[in-house]
């Protein structure tokens, strides 16, 4: 049975997954900033009503919640596999 020699700090840090998971955090983060960035309230012109106005930005909303939940399922996807990895 032979033992292993002690790693080295830069061998921890090496073997240490959590970096990679802490930075896509952060890209996640300015994914879903950037999304939202996109989404304005509506105008409204004389005579026109809010639901008028809602419908009209109804489809950047729907691309909006789409486009969240696919980040989104990444995201939780990835934390699960990284869960997974040791070295």
């Amino acid at each position: 049975m032979s033992s292993q020699p002690p790693q080295t700090d830069a061998q921890k840090r090496r073997g240490d997954p959590s970096r990679v998971v802490a930075f896509t955090d952060g890209v996640v983060a300015i994914i879903i900033t950037i999304l939202v960035l996109d989404i304005k309230a509506p105008d409204l012109s004389s005579g026109q009503s809010v639901s008028d106005a809602l419908s009209e930005s109804a489809p950047t909303f729907v691309a909006f919640v789409i486009s969240f939940l696919l980040v989104g399922m990444y995201w939780v996807w990835h934390r699960g596999v990284f869960a997974n990895v040791r070295y």
